[in-house]
C-alpha cells in the first residue's frame, strides 16, 4: 500500500506529548493511593490525552501502565494511531519495545497494520533494522533470509496482495482483530515462506552446478 505521512506533524505530535500527566511524586498521597486507583486512575486520565501521549506510555517500565495504554490504543482509529505509533520507533529506544508495537499492531486488522507497516518502511528505510525486529516476533525471517531485506521485500509484497484480495479469498475469517484470526493466516505464511527458501536454495544450487559445469566444459576444451 502507498503511505503518505507529514512527518513534520508527527513529530509534532511526539514533541507535544503530556509527559507530566501523571505527578505521582507531588506528595504523600501518592504514596498512600492503592495500586488499583493509580491504575484506574491512569486509565482516566490517559483515555482523554493526546495519541502520542498513550503511545509514550505504551513503554512504560511499569507493566500494568503499559497495558492501560495498549488498551486505549486499541481503541483508537486506526488510520490516526498507527502512523505515530511506527513512528515511536524512531523515538523509543528500549528492547522489548518492538515486541510491544508488535502487539498493538495486531490489536488492529493485522492486514492494515502490516500495510502500513511496510508502507512505512518505504518512507522510511533508516529504522529497518526496527522494523526488521518487530516482524522477527511473527515469522522467523532472520532464520530464512540471510539479508532482511530480502525478507521484508517478500513479506511486503504478500501483505500488499493480501490487503486487495484477503477478504475475497477468505471471507469466514472476517476483520482480523484477533491473536486466533490471525495465527491462523500466519501459519499460511510461514508456509510460503518455508517454500520460498528451498525454491530460492534449489534455484541457486542448480545456478552453481550450471556454471560449475561451463567451467569443466572450459577446461577440457
Amino acid at each position: 500500500m502507498k503511505l503518505e505521512l507529514n512527518f513534520e506533524d508527527l513529530e509534532r505530535q511526539w514533541k507535544a506529548r503530556q509527559l507530566d500527566l501523571f505527578p505521582w511524586l507531588d506528595g504523600l498521597f501518592a504514596l498512600l493511593r492503592s495500586r488499583e486507583s493509580i491504575i484506574k486512575e491512569t486509565k482516566k486520565r490517559l483515555s482523554s490525552s493526546t495519541q502520542a501521549t498513550m503511545v509514550q506510555f505504551l513503554s512504560s517500565d511499569d507493566h500494568e501502565n503499559a497495558l492501560v495504554a495498549k488498551e486505549i490504543i486499541k481503541q483508537q482509529d486506526y488510520q490516526t494511531i498507527l502512523p505515530i505509533l511506527l513512528y515511536s520507533l524512531e523515538k523509543v529506544s528500549k528492547n522489548n519495545y518492538p515486541h510491544r508495537i508488535m502487539e498493538s499492531l495486531i490489536d488492529f486488522d493485522p492486514v492494515i497494520s502490516f500495510g502500513y507497516l511496510f508502507g512505512y518502511l518505504n518512507l522510511r528505510t533508516n529504522i529497518k533494522d526496527k522494523i526488521f525486529l518487530v516482524l522477527n516476533e511473527i515469522f522467523p525471517i532472520k532464520d530464512i533470509f540471510t539479508d532482511s531485506n530480502d525478507g521484508m521485500k517478500f513479506l511486503g509484497q504478500i501483505f500488499q496482495a493480501l490487503s486487495h484480495d484477503l477478504r475475497a479469498r477468505m471471507p469466514s475469517l472476517g476483520r482480523l482483530g484477533k491473536w486466533e484470526e490471525f495465527n491462523y493466516l500466519r501459519l499460511n505464511l510461514m508456509i510460503m515462506l518455508l517454500l520460498f527458501h528451498k525454491t530460492w536454495q534449489d534455484e541457486n544450487a542448480r545456478f552453481i552446478e550450471n556454471e560449475m559445469q561451463k567451467n569443466q566444459a572450459k577446461c577440457n576444451s
